[in-house]
């Protein structure tokens, strides 16, 4: 049997205001219960106008509960031929798939089919795990995983947050126990190896994934250094850049080692900055998920003549050095040949669907809200795959 006292978090008092959260020393943060960091990261977005944080907590505590009763239910299965190899004969991998099963089965927690394709950051509901909790039950792995690891939490699991480019996932490493990846999109469940990640849904060199800090379990700071950058990425889409670098700035004051944060920081400078100036700009050619947003009446100057490209595309540079980047009004001129471009077209950050062919969940009979599961084979498997390859432009 797993020992979950091993794993009880030391809790602190707990802040009540994104300003009180910010003024936490990241060695402190530890006892900071991480739904709590993601829902005062929410607060003051668009989409987040009715966030009650004591109502979502309140709902993730009556979550667990839930969880915590069904996994009790269900632990005979470690020892039933019927069930055991479905779990892979792992306590951890039954106590997880309950978390997730009674999440995405009994409230119905689901990914956001419309983000996958339309890459938006406007709505905080896609980012932040509010619009888990309330509404339609809908998110992207932008929060999916932070709700699964503040359930796992709440029960002692040894649950942890992960990124890859352009994408987060859940992880069980338990000390001196198992490890193993979780991805889960509302629809099955996958237990990919960390080489996936190299692969999906960017490929990465091992240079990438050491300078992008990535395929690392989240620190605390790290954790809310990546709430806060995508309350960054939030503001920058809802045209607010000052918010944004602010944003960004406490992201990368917890998480200096981490090269999006300072790109991002310098994104959201450009934007913020009146027109006719130049901004020089570090480019990290190891990175190569960070991308930059500029306003639709902008124009980016590659050199060479008159023109430019429109910014209001997002671009990520090429070459690698120090680049000077210069905005101007755009000049309409019809009739102008193309010019050659100097930039890489491309997106910045997609909401990637967490994976294109996930493994069922353990098959499901009707009636219940928390439904009991049924042996392997008793019910005609349906199909929980997700809706076709998914490939994000990088």
């Amino acid at each position: 049997m797993i020992s979950l006292e091993a794993t009880q978090q030391v809790r602190v008092k707990q802040p009540k205001s994104l300003e009180e959260l910010l003024g936490i020393p990241p060695e402190d943060l530890g006892g900071i219960d991480v739904a709590l960091m993601n829902l005062l990261c929410a607060t003051g977005l668009p989409g987040a106008e009715e966030l009650a944080t004591g109502r979502c907590l309140a709902t993730l505590e009556q979550w667990a509960r839930n969880v915590r009763h069904e996994t009790s239910r269900h632990l005979y299965r470690l020892h039933d031929p019927r069930y055991a190899a479905h779990y892979n004969h792992s306590e951890a991998r039954l106590r997880v798939e309950f978390v997730l099963s009674t999440l995405c089965d009994g409230f119905g927690v689901r990914y956001n089919l419309d983000r996958k394709d339309d890459v938006d950051f406007r709505d905080s509901r896609d980012l932040f795990i509010h619009g888990l909790l309330d509404g339609a039950h809908h998110g992207t792995c932008s929060s999916m995983p932070v709700l699964f690891v503040a359930v796992g939490r709440r029960l002692r699991y040894p649950m942890w947050i992960v990124s890859t480019c352009g994408h987060l996932f859940a992880r069980w490493d338990a000390p001196g126990g198992e490890r193993f990846n979780i991805e889960c999109n509302g629809w099955g469940v996958d237990y990919f190896d960390d080489e996936h990640y190299k692969e999906w849904p960017f490929p990465l060199s091992d240079k990438a994934v050491r300078r992008g800090r990535y395929l690392q379990s989240f620190s605390p700071a790290e954790e809310l250094a990546a709430f806060l950058a995508a309350r960054g990425h939030c503001l920058l889409d809802n045209d607010r850049p000052q918010e944004a670098l602010t944003a960004y700035d406490h992201a990368h004051r917890l998480c200096p080692e981490r090269p999006s944060y300072t790109w991002w920081r310098q994104s959201a400078a450009i934007r913020a900055r009146p027109m006719n100036t130049t901004v020089e700009i570090s480019w990290i050619s190891a990175a190569p998920e960070l991308a930059v947003r500029m306003p639709s009446d902008r124009l980016i100057d590659t050199g060479g003549g008159e023109g430019g490209i429109p910014a209001s595309q997002v671009f990520e540079l090429s070459g690698g050095g120090r680049h000077s980047v210069r905005t101007r009004r755009r000049v309409e001129r019809p009739g102008r040949p193309e010019r050659p471009r100097h930039l890489r077209l491309g997106r910045r950050l997609p909401l990637a669907l967490p994976s294109p062919h996930p493994r069922p969940l353990a098959p499901t009979g009707p009636g219940r809200l928390y439904r009991r599961h049924e042996p392997p084979g008793a019910h005609p498997q349906q199909s929980h795959h997700a809706h076709g390859s998914v490939r994000p432009e990088c």
